[in-house]
């Protein structure tokens, strides 16, 4: 109205200084649930290699906690070479010679454990720091924080073959409604919950050009 004072509302989702300068303009979160293991991509083992085919050692076996898993079963080291890359020297697979030719630009973080023993406890733990179900993700987090600088497209997106890891990827629980990931799911057709801009919205369909399949 004409004579209406009134501040406008201020948006939630739009963008916030960060605590620090920071240098990343874009961030592409990529997780790989059931991609080759670490052990046969990054991080080397020599003793494990050593004990290829053996029972493990029975100190191992002190306290040893696994789901699925006989603790008495043989070893298996990896299966293909590490060998050193750049001027770092950062030990990777053989496999990977396009990554090895940029070992120096890139950060490999090993130290990094968890007390969880099964996939879906470890993978809700990556997703949201915690192995129970209940928290948001980071993506959610990340938008609380710092907003988004566009009005009208999602805070984050989150692109999943899987549902039960789109629902962890995208959840954000106790966050309000416009904080939820924009979640895009291949199927025959490929249906996008735009839920960040339109609350409570039903999936909608769209049929994509084959080329882009």
């Amino acid at each position: 109205r004409a004579n209406d004072t009134r501040s406008p509302a201020k948006n939630p989702l739009s963008a916030r200084p960060p605590h620090f300068s920071p240098k990343a303009k874009r961030v592409i979160y990529m997780f790989h649930a059931g991609a080759p293991s670490h052990l046969e991509l990054f991080d080397p083992k020599p003793e494990l290699t050593k004990r290829n085919g053996q029972l493990p050692p029975a100190e191992l076996l002190q306290g040893y906690r696994a789901a699925f898993i006989n603790p008495n079963s043989a070893l298996l080291g990896p299966k293909y070479p590490f060998r050193p890359w750049g001027n770092s020297g950062t030990e990777m697979c053989e496999l990977l010679p396009h990554l090895g030719s940029i070992a120096d630009d890139i950060c490999l973080i090993r130290s990094m454990h968890t007390d969880a023993v099964n996939h879906a406890p470890g993978q809700m733990l990556m997703n949201t720091g915690s192995q129970q179900f209940g928290r948001p993700s980071f993506g959610s987090w990340t938008l609380y924080g710092l907003g988004s600088e566009a009005a009208d497209l999602p805070g984050f997106v989150v692109l999943a073959a899987e549902q039960a890891i789109m629902e962890v990827v995208s959840c954000r629980l106790f966050m309000v409604e416009f904080r939820f990931g924009a979640k895009v799911m291949p199927s025959f057709t490929y249906r996008i919950q735009l839920a960040s801009m339109q609350p409570h919205s039903e999936i909608h369909s769209m049929s994509l050009v084959s080329s882009i399949k």
